[in-house]
C-alpha cells in the first residue's frame, strides 16, 4: 500500500507523458461536416502494463517509479479500459476538433483513471479535526470507564466484612 501511494503522490506531481503512451489516430465518427470526414482527429492511447512495471519517464527527466506487480495485476483486470491481447490499458478521445486538443484530454483521462484504479483500499490520512474528535471521545470513554471502575469498587467493598454491617 504505501508503495501505491508513493507511486500515485509521484504521478499527481510529474503527471503521465508522451513517451509513457503509444498514441494511434482516426477518424472521429458523429456530426462535425467534412471535417469530420477528412482529418484524423481522433486519438487512441494505449498505455502498456509493462511501462508501468518497469517505471517510466515523465518528461523534463523525471520519471515513475516503478509500480509494484501485485498492485497492479490485481486491481488491472477490473479496469474497463483493460485490453487483455496486448496487456494494456486504452481509451481514445474525439471530443475535440483539434488532434492535439484530443491527445491531452486522452492524457487527462488516463491519468485520472489510472488515479481512481491504484487509490483503491487507500486510505488517507485522518484530518486535524478528526483526531482532535477522536482524542476526545478517548478522555470521555476513559472517564466513563474510571466511574464504571469505582463504583463496582465501592460494590465489593461494601460486601467485604469489617465492621460496618448490621450486626
Amino acid at each position: 500500500m504505501a508503495q501505491r501511494k508513493a507511486w500515485l503522490e509521484q504521478l499527481q506531481k510529474l503527471g503521465l507523458s508522451r513517451e509513457m503512451v503509444q498514441f494511434s489516430f482516426s477518424r472521429s465518427s458523429g456530426p462535425g461536416g467534412q471535417h469530420v470526414n477528412k482529418v484524423s482527429t481522433k486519438a487512441t492511447l494505449r498505455l502498456p502494463l509493462s511501462t508501468l512495471l518497469a517505471g517510466a519517464g515523465a518528461g523534463e527527466g523525471t520519471t515513475l517509479p516503478p509500480l509494484p506487480s501485485s498492485a497492479l495485476r490485481m486491481l488491472v483486470a477490473r479496469s474497463p479500459y483493460y485490453l487483455r491481447a496486448s496487456h494494456a490499458l486504452g481509451l481514445s478521445s474525439s471530443r475535440q476538433r483539434s488532434q492535439e486538443a484530443n491527445v491531452l484530454d486522452a492524457l487527462s483521462k488516463m491519468q485520472t483513471h489510472l488515479t481512481a484504479l491504484l487509490s483503491t483500499g487507500i486510505r488517507g490520512e485522518p484530518s486535524e479535526a478528526q483526531q482532535a474528535k477522536v482524542r476526545r471521545l478517548q478522555r470521555i470513554e476513559e472517564a466513563r470507564r474510571k466511574v464504571g471502575k469505582s463504583r463496582r469498587s465501592e460494590v465489593k467493598a461494601g460486601r467485604r466484612g469489617g465492621g460496618g454491617g448490621w450486626d
